[in-house]
């Protein structure tokens, strides 16, 4: 009880204190707000430390994203380079193949060429020799065609230009078969 007792006592002590404080803060209003400065004075002073703490942890941070914002860069920048020399690269590996394939295909085709026109050729020579058929060609059987109006020589260059044409169209399609298996 004698506790309870000091407790109150105490508490009215510390309420007098501060009506006593009050009243003379009002007895002046140049008192009111130079004690009210001081109390935000104290508030921005004990909040500013923090401020100041978050600030600096900021800049700190931004500094370290700032680095770390150009390495990532410099990275990009270092493998776009990287990937364009092996693009070019790439490029100059798959042209060169192509020219190879191109060149033998081109040589093939036109020894096949050479070979089945100079075939053609002696054959017509030969049956113009004998008096046969002069183009050495089959003939339908069916009578389908009728040959009487149509010139050796037509005849002739008809198979050539048929052969001619199976020949490229047959060397063209090896050379897409080749090409077609390069990797790119």
């Amino acid at each position: 009880m004698w506790i309870l007792f000091k407790l109150l006592s105490f508490g009215k002590t510390l309420i007098e204190l501060g009506l006593r404080f009050v009243a003379w803060l009002c007895e002046d209003w140049l008192r009111i707000v130079i004690a009210g400065l001081a109390v935000l004075s104290a508030i921005l002073w004990f909040r500013g430390n923090d401020y100041r703490n978050e600030r600096d942890s900021a800049r700190t941070g931004l500094k370290s994203e700032i680095q770390a914002h150009k390495q990532t860069e410099a990275n990009y920048r270092t493998a776009s380079a990287e990937a364009l020399a092996a693009a070019k690269a790439n490029k100059v590996r798959v042209e060169t193949k192509y020219l190879e394939i191109e060149n033998a295909q081109d040589k093939d085709i036109r020894i096949r060429l050479a070979a089945a026109l100079n075939g053609l050729r002696s054959r017509a020579a030969s049956s113009n020799s004998s008096g046969s058929n002069a183009t050495g060609l089959s003939i339908p059987a069916d009578g389908s065609v009728d040959l009487a109006g149509a010139s050796e020589a037509a005849v002739l260059d008809d198979a050539l230009i048929c052969t001619a044409n199976t020949i490229k169209a047959q060397g063209w399609q090896d050379w897409y078969a080749k090409v077609s298996n390069i990797e790119k």
